[in-house]
C-alpha cells in the first residue's frame, strides 16, 4: 500500500499533471481544452480537493474519448492514469477546509 502523502505534494502533483494535460491537448478539440481550462481554474481557486478536480477532470476527458471527440495518445493516457491515480490519493488528514499552506 502507497504511503498517504500531505496535501502540499497532492496539490503540487495536480498542478504538474494539469499543466502537462494542458500542452499535451494544446492542438486538440476546444472541448478537451475547456475541460483542461476548468481543471486549472479550479487548482487555482483552491475551493475544492485536489482529488476530486482531478476525478472530474479525467472522467470528462474519457467521456469525450468514449464519444470519438478526442483521440487518446499514449503520452496523454499516461497522464490521465496518473491522474486517476492521484485522484484516490488521500492525505494525512481528511479535507475540511482547502489550504494547503
Amino acid at each position: 500500500m502507497e504511503a498517504m502523502k500531505s496535501k502540499k505534494e497532492i496539490v503540487k502533483r495536480a498542478e504538474q499533471l494539469i499543466k502537462l494535460l494542458e500542452i499535451e491537448s494544446a492542438a486538440s478539440d476546444p472541448r478537451l481544452q475547456k475541460v483542461v481550462a476548468y481543471g486549472k481554474d479550479a487548482l487555482d481557486k483552491k475551493q475544492i480537493a485536489p482529488q476530486t478536480i482531478m476525478e472530474k477532470v479525467v472522467s470528462a476527458v474519457y467521456s469525450l474519448k468514449l464519444k470519438g471527440i478526442i483521440e487518446v495518445d499514449a503520452t496523454m493516457l499516461s497522464t490521465l492514469k496518473e491522474m486517476e491515480k492521484l485522484s484516490r490519493q488521500r492525505s494525512w488528514l481528511p479535507f475540511k477546509a482547502y489550504d494547503p499552506w
